[in-house]
């Protein structure tokens, strides 16, 4: 064998080796990369950062009701899943439940209404339990919080402790108004940008939409009939009946500016407040129309006690109550710097009132309880009457707060980029 041909069947040896040692340095490196994906896998429980536990946790409550949902790994990986609660104010963590591992919802009916609860669930592989999951904390309750919010034009659903989504719901460019049916759960929008009034059932679902209304600004909903009373302020300005469908019943035009609206319950008859007239009015029918014979500065808002049937007055610069015959029975002006909001909690007959700085809350006997300033143009109100508390849209912060029922907490609501308008569904029998 000369020399060149035993340097070519080296070389040629030296090849078919160094193929084999690549093919198998690549195979190993194959299977390292493989296994270090897998441990990326945020449900493996080797990955080392989440260490398997479920990840995405939601929650969210209808009444006395908790819904939880997660992300876990396959069914044919873990054994179950263990659910663990902690119930407040006691703190004390329990095992509440394990979950079979086929299904990744959980409805917790063990719950009691105003009370706290934080859930963590974790995996369980033969012998092995992730660490429990990041927490979730919901405070079930009978009531829901919808609100505008105008930066994107949806509509929110909240929870009661309004911590969590039920839904959020696009509808227009520019909605402002929101009122709510507390007997159907069905919700009337007013968008006066784009002249539409929307109807939405308690899922969240387009009913109807009406166009032509050129100012459509307040709205409030007879209950027992859900025929809802619009004021579109076009030319001076209109009351106009609606059926629950929509459709105009009636309209009522002898208006110069009215400002504010309330629904009479018991005779689904309505109240109006007009500041040029000087008037508050009940309008029965387009032919059938009383006013309150006061003599008015310019009232701005109106609201009534369903229970007693008083009726309270924003009028600029005090707030007056009539019972339901008109005889006034109180008048407050303690609370002076242009009042123009008002509502009143259905359940004590406290009433809440709104200047341009700050929020009152007055007792049905016209005690006025306190008076918190550090406001800058509110601009919608509800009151919760399940635990007395009241939602405020700070319009200009661009903050939706609530005020504790004795005035001695203010906690903002961060779900909320640019509220408008709030509408608290009460539960009512």
């Amino acid at each position: 064998m000369n020399i060149q041909n035993f340097r070519h069947n080296f070389l040629k040896k030296l090849y078919l080796y160094a193929g084999r040692i690549f093919i198998f340095t690549g195979l190993i490196f194959i299977f390292l990369r493989c296994t270090e994906r897998q441990r990326l896998n945020p449900l493996d429980p080797q990955n080392p950062h989440t260490e398997g536990k479920p990840q995405n946790v939601q929650v969210f409550s209808n009444a006395d009701t908790v819904f939880l949902s997660w992300q876990g790994p396959s069914p044919n990986i873990i054994s179950f899943y263990k659910i663990y609660r902690t119930q407040y104010p006691s703190g004390k963590i329990e095992k509440y439940m394990e979950h079979p591992p086929n299904s990744t919802h959980l409805t917790d009916r063990k719950v009691d209404s105003g009370k706290s609860y934080t859930y963590q669930i974790a995996s369980v592989v033969q012998d092995y339990e992730s660490p429990p999951s990041d927490p979730v904390t919901i405070t079930p309750g009978p009531t829901y919080t919808w609100v505008i919010d105008g930066s994107n034009g949806y509509i929110l659903k909240l929870t009661h402790d309004c911590q969590h989504f039920i839904f959020k719901r696009f509808i227009s460019s520019f909605p402002e108004y929101i009122a709510i049916n507390p007997y159907s759960g069905v919700a009337w929008i007013l968008d006066d940008f784009s002249n539409m009034i929307y109807a939405l059932n308690a899922k969240g679902e387009l009913l109807y939409n009406q166009y032509g209304y050129r100012r459509p600004e307040v709205i409030d909903i007879h209950w027992k009939s859900s025929n809802a009373w619009l004021l579109d302020k076009t030319d001076g300005g209109a009351l106009i009946k609606l059926s629950s469908a929509g459709n105009e019943i009636f309209s009522f035009t002898s208006l110069k500016n009215p400002k504010g609206i309330v629904v009479d319950q018991n005779t689904n008859n309505c109240w109006i407040a007009d500041a040029l007239l000087k008037k508050v009015i009940l309008v029965k029918s387009p032919t059938s129309v009383e006013a309150l014979n006061y003599p008015f500065v310019a009232p701005q808002a109106v609201a009534l006690h369903q229970g007693d049937g008083n009726l309270w007055v924003a009028d600029s610069t005090s707030v007056l109550v009539f019972d339901h015959s008109g005889k006034k029975l109180l008048s407050k002006t303690e609370t002076s710097n242009f009042s123009y909001l008002l509502t009143v909690d259905q359940n004590t007959g406290d009433c809440w009132v709104v200047d341009r700085l700050s929020v009152s809350k007055y007792s049905s006997a016209g005690t006025l309880e306190f008076n918190m300033k550090g406001f800058d143009y509110p601009f919608s109100i509800s009151v919760n009457s399940y635990d007395g508390s009241c939602l405020v849209v700070d319009r200009y912060p661009s903050r939706l707060v609530r005020i504790s029922k004795d005035g001695a907490n203010l906690t903002p609501i961060s779900l909320v980029n640019y509220p408008t308008s709030v509408s608290i569904q009460n539960k009512y029998n």
